[in-house]
């Protein structure tokens, strides 16, 4: 489940570079996902958050897409804050969520 979901994100992600619509993507346990439009929607959530939001964010116009996100926290401090300005009006949720 975990590999499908960073799949999702990463396609959505990759959503400038991709086809039109319709496409697909399959993810490395060979399960297929159909988009009929490219997503304006992202949520992030999952214990591996950190890893993707660090991936979401490279790419330009995509976190104007991000609409939720799990907490970026590792112990450190809150990530999200200083990679997206406009942050507050973002959902976040509990890892486990």
């Amino acid at each position: 489940m975990r590999t499908l979901a960073a799949v999702l994100v990463l396609a959505a992600c990759l959503a400038p570079c991709a086809p039109a619509a319709p496409y697909s993507v399959t993810d490395a346990l060979g399960r297929t996902v159909a988009f009929d439009a490219v997503p304006s929607r992202i949520v992030i959530a999952g214990r591996g958050t950190l890893l993707l939001v660090d991936a979401v964010y490279l790419f330009t116009g995509i976190p104007d897409r991000v609409v939720g996100v799990a907490v970026t926290d590792q112990g450190l401090g809150d990530v999200l804050p200083l990679l997206d300005p406009s942050h507050a009006p973002k959902v976040r949720f509990p890892n486990d969520a």
